[in-house]
């Protein structure tokens, strides 16, 4: 029997290496029951090599791992779910044309009462028959979270559980976390909200390079102080308010309107949808998953056919969203939210992903014989630019990049086009603090240039932050406006609720 005050997991020395490249170095982390460790860095710092090798499906080039006093001999995803190690991907892996109560059984006969006790567990009893296709991004991730846990875990790792979740949505995942450290489940939360991290945390393991550079509890922390230890002083939240509210006061005096709503609506999605949005302006929509916030831009973008509207003008011209080829030619871009299912095209490379919209329109490459070194040359100018890692991008496949510079890589797409608004679904979902940073330079440099950004958001503090206007979404309509100068991450998110 084990101990209850031994660790229930103890990684010692862990080092991985691709190449010559290090992944990670010497990673050493010891978990008791219940005790919550999050893990916090860079992309590329080594969170998710860590994580993967803790839960079999990476194999480490040196060091042990022990799981309740047990030395894990053989390393697999399978030998780990049979220690007791469960993890839950940032990224979906849900079947739709199945239930939920299917999904959260797969890999392996699951007893019926189990099944219903991690239901009631999750608050998903309502929604157990229902096909995934039918349920929020929201219940995919707990439908994830159940599929760990009808697995019996003595340790749960997280890889950024609340990308994309609301307020809401996260205070009640929080609520089920205390509950499993009630139970004695312990947890591994991997996050770059560092906020929730302190909040949730009993200790915070940052990260750089592969090895762990703090290991403090997290009542000795503060947020400011952690975004220093990771990613170096890049001033406070005021001082980079300060800037943003500065650019934002004299890029946004320019009130020409470049689009314009009016008595939008879509069956079922949306309801008497009204905005403008002005030359040099960025536009937060913020409000609860399943307000509305990724219908409205899906909608503008075509996805659903042309919608019912008194007034739809895009640079002062009717604006027609029959299909998204048509949102293009008319002068809109659309960064949408989960990059790698929406937005590439993982067996093209760098470069072919970046000029796909282009050359489809035709504006830039009008040669129907492509000069690939002319391309690879113009995308090169573009990610570097953009700051885009590692140089040589151009050439690599998309798979090979952080999840920052995966989005960097759709970003340059647009800019390659002739377009005059620009919207963003979740622009900084699953990114670190520094790629967080550089996203928003380059969303205010396009409004800086005269374009118009609208940025759908879950994240209140972000939108609070980088936006100069708030538009509050719930149940399909845009039922409030903050202006820049009532800005404060308080009176946004009561209003989502």
């Amino acid at each position: 029997m084990t101990n209850p005050t031994s660790p229930v997991l103890r990684a010692q020395g862990l080092t991985k290496r691709y190449g010559g490249a290090l992944a990670l170095l010497d990673f050493r982390l010891e978990l008791a029951p219940g005790e919550v460790v999050a893990l916090v860095g860079h992309n590329g710092a080594g969170k998710s090599t860590a994580s993967k090798i803790m839960a079999g499906f990476v194999r480490p080039d040196e060091g042990s791992l022990e799981i309740a006093g047990e030395t894990v001999e053989r390393w697999s995803p399978w030998q780990a779910r049979k220690h007791g190690v469960a993890l839950v991907p940032q990224q979906f892996s849900i079947v739709p044309e199945i239930t939920v109560a299917e999904n959260i059984s797969l890999g392996g006969r699951v007893d019926r009462e189990v099944l219903n006790s991690v239901a009631v567990e999750l608050g998903l009893e309502q929604v157990m028959s229902r096909h995934a296709s039918e349920v929020s991004p929201a219940t995919h991730r707990l439908t994830m979270i159940g599929r760990a846990l009808v697995r019996d875990p003595r340790v749960i790792i997280l890889d950024e559980p609340t990308a994309a979740f609301s307020s809401a949505e996260t205070e009640r995942l929080f609520a089920i976390i205390e509950r499993l450290r009630d139970r004695g489940i312990a947890a591994i939360y991997i996050s770059h909200r560092l906020q929730e991290v302190l909040d949730i945390s009993d200790r915070v393991l940052g990260m750089s390079a592969g090895a762990i550079i703090c290991d403090q509890p997290s009542s000795e922390l503060t947020k400011d102080a952690l975004a220093d230890i990771i990613s170096g002083n890049h001033g406070s939240l005021l001082e980079r308010r300060a800037v943003t509210q500065a650019e934002s006061e004299s890029s946004s005096g320019n009130q020409e309107v470049l689009m314009r709503v009016r008595g939008m609506c879509t069956p079922e999605k949306l309801r008497d949808v009204n905005f403008e949005v002005h030359r040099g302006e960025v536009l937060g929509i913020t409000g609860l998953i399943g307000a509305g916030r990724s219908s409205l831009l899906n909608t503008l973008w075509g996805m659903y056919g042309q919608p019912e509207a008194e007034v739809l003008e895009l640079a002062g011209v009717p604006f027609v969203p029959s299909s998204a080829m048509a949102s293009v030619r008319q002068g809109l871009a659309f960064v949408p939210e989960g990059r790698m299912r929406t937005s590439v095209i993982p067996d093209l490379n760098v470069t072919e992903n970046v000029t796909l919209a282009t050359l489809r329109v035709g504006r830039k490459f009008k040669n129907p014989l492509l000069n690939k070194f002319a391309e690879i040359k113009i995308v090169s100018k573009m990610l570097n630019a953009l700051d885009t890692k590692p140089e040589g991008a151009a050439r690599m496949q998309m798979s090979e990049l952080s999840g920052g510079n995966q989005q960097k890589v759709v970003i340059a797409r647009w800019l390659l086009s002739d377009a005059q608004v620009f919207m963003f679904d979740e622009p900084t979902e699953g990114v670190d603090i520094a790629a967080r940073r550089e996203i928003y330079s380059v969303i205010r440099d396009l409004a800086g240039k005269g374009s118009a950004v609208i940025i759908s958001s879950s994240d209140v503090e972000e939108v609070v932050e980088f936006t100069d206007r708030i538009l509050i979404m719930r149940g399909g309509e845009l039922v409030e406006e903050i202006p820049r100068e009532h800005q404060n991450v308080a009176y946004v998110s009561r209003a989502c609720l």
